[in-house]
């Protein structure tokens, strides 16, 4: 059972389990890595919509990830950051656990850097009994390195949040991202998280970018030739077990 710490602001308790460093690995879409669709002056348009060879001729890409969540004032701070990574294996199997993924990988360069702030929308009920859940309203903003900025409206009930954006700005060397949703979970002490994106005139929605993280201690070793792999913490922290949303 996650407890709670007397330091957590009681504004974001209800965001309490994701509060840490989380390490882990990936997947972005091959779709969502294609490169903006040059015009003919050869500048990219990024209003233009994703064609079949934008997604079919780009695979997927293993990539490792950080997500870092604190407390600043009365909101969570988290930042994402996603790494490149070459594979040491042929294949990495897709329900490999964080640690066998980290182990797979070799961190490479930084290819994206985001933050969001969080927060919990009041309410004038009293905080539930441990082990119980209320659902809660959030709004979200962030941006990243790659020009969108985004206001999110979303939900948490327990270890879970729903996050879905509300207005998205663009620079004009940004991806054509439309609308956008994500989900974050904690499943066996392992933080799983994914992002649906629907592309301007895509009319579908894929799945961008997903994960799993473990949490790791402030003071783990960083290597720069391999993941670093975590340690036990997730074990030992007594975070929240929650079982896979029903979607």
């Amino acid at each position: 059972m996650f407890v709670l710490d007397e330091n957590t602001p009681r504004e974001i308790a209800p965001l309490a389990w994701m509060l840490g460093q989380w390490r882990g690995w990936g997947v972005i879409a091959g779709s969502h890595a294609a490169p903006a669709t040059p015009d003919s002056s050869g500048e990219s348009d990024q209003n233009a919509p994703a064609t079949s060879a934008d997604s079919d001729d780009v695979p997927d890409q293993m990539v490792i990830e950080e997500i870092t969540c604190e407390a600043v004032g009365t909101q969570m701070r988290m930042v994402t950051r996603i790494y490149s990574a070459s594979s040491r294996v042929q294949s990495l199997d897709p329900s490999a656990s964080t640690e066998e993924g980290l182990a797979a990988l070799v961190e490479q360069d930084l290819i994206n850097e985001e933050t969001v702030y969080v927060s919990v929308m009041p309410t004038t009920q009293e905080l539930p009994p441990p082990g119980q859940f209320q659902t809660r309203e959030l709004t979200a903003s962030g941006a990243d390195q790659k020009g969108l900025a985004t206001l999110w409206a979303g939900v948490s009930m327990g270890p879970r949040v729903r996050m879905i954006s509300d207005a998205i700005a663009r620079s004009p060397h940004a991806q054509p991202v439309e609308e956008a949703s994500r989900m974050f979970g904690l499943v066996a002490g392992e933080l799983m998280w994914a992002q649906d994106v629907t592309m301007v005139g895509a009319g579908e929605s894929i799945t961008s970018i997903s994960g799993r993280l473990m949490r790791i201690d402030e003071g783990d070793a960083v290597t720069s030739d391999s993941a670093r792999t975590p340690s036990n913490a997730a074990a030992n922290h007594g975070g929240v077990d929650a079982q896979d949303s029903d979607d």
